[in-house]
This record gives C-alpha cells, structure tokens and sequence, in this order.
C-alpha cells in the first residue's frame, strides 16, 4: 500500500486542494547535490482565493510523513481565484545557468487582459518560504489569446539549443493558431527573464 510502504508520504492537510495532481522532478533546486521534487494543487486556496492554486517544492533527503504547507521547503502560490495554479509541474533544467535546478508552473485559467489565455512560471533554483506567482517568478510566459489554456501542459525541453542552459516547452491545447482549437506548443530557450508572450516571444 502506497501510504504504509512508501519512503517518503506527501500529503495536504487541505479539503479539495487536488495536491498531486501533478509531480515532477525539480532538479537540484537548493544546489546541494540531492535531487529535489515539485508536487502541484491545482484547487489549492492558500492565498483565500478559491481555486488560485499552489506548487510545493520538498528537498531531497527527508523521509516519512510530509505535509504541503507544514513542510514544504518552498510553497508557491496562485495569483488569482481561478488560475489553477500547479494544474501542471514541471523542472525547468539550469534555466539560467547557475548550476541550480529551476522548475515551472502552469496556470492555464489565467488572465492576462483575456479570459482563461493561461500562463506558465518559471522560478529559479536557491529561494526558500513562500512566493506568489506575479510578484515572484523569474519569468512570465503569458499565453496569447482567449481561452487558449497556454500552461496546461509544461515540461523541461532539455538544452534544446545547445547553448548549456535548459530550456521548457508550453502547451496550449486550445490554441487557434492553425484552426479553431488546434492546439500549440511553444518552446522557449533558457537565458530569459521578465515576462514573455507565446506567439511573439518564443
């Protein structure tokens, strides 16, 4: 049984916060050579905002019982009540070159000036308590139009450039780009920083 024979048991001590909804691995987020991981609760309401949505990141080594807002080394939290903020997880490879482990998050019920465009977040590898997702992230990747969901899918897309930083591929299954609702991906290179738009910037 997973609760009784796991190493290590993560868990919510909040009602409908879908806390593993998505997991992924962080990298070495905290540099000090024990890989780390990101566990996403899309319907988390840390910030008193129902459904803002939150990603707790726990580092390496420990073991038993954990929970999200006790123990999490770093808990990033939803800007707005809807986003669903941590719908997707994801390490972000050394996005910026550090030698630390960055992770991003999808948000894709956010709004940027259109309903439900969606956005992904990308915080670098060191920092430690709590951040919010506007005010904190390294980079802001919006998605561009109405109801595209930009950030419901993220990943690392390794160096796919092949100039030594990571880089992270979006998904936006809604996209219209190539019909109603056909769907994009957008990959953006590591180096960035700053908030970047899906169809002009990646």
């Amino acid at each position: 049984r997973a609760s009784e024979d796991a190493d290590v048991f993560l868990k919510s001590v909040d009602n409908l916060s879908s806390f593993g909804r998505s997991v992924a691995s962080a990298g070495d987020f905290n540099g000090d050579g024990v890989g780390d991981v990101i566990v996403g609760a899309p319907s988390d309401d840390n910030n008193s905002l129902d459904a803002s949505g939150s990603a707790f990141i726990f580092f390496g080594g420990v073991t038993g019982i954990k929970t999200g807002d006790a123990d999490a080394n770093v808990i990033l939290n939803g800007q707005s009540a809807g986003d669903q903020f941590g719908i997707s997880v994801a390490s972000a490879g050394d996005f910026n070159g550090d030698d630390k482990g960055d992770v991003i998050v999808g948000a894709f019920k956010d709004n940027n000036s259109e309903v439900d465009s969606g956005s992904a977040f990308i915080f670098f590898g060191g920092i430690t308590g709590t951040k919010n997702a506007d005010t904190d992230a390294n980079v802001i990747l919006n998605g561009q139009d109405a109801g595209d969901n930009f950030g419901k899918y993220v990943a690392s897309a390794g160096d796919f450039n092949g100039d030594g930083k990571g880089d992270v591929i979006v998904g936006a299954d809604q996209d219209d780009n190539n019909g109603d609702d056909s769907g994009s991906a957008f990959i953006f290179f590591g180096g960035i920083t700053g908030t970047k738009r899906a169809d002009t910037d990646a």
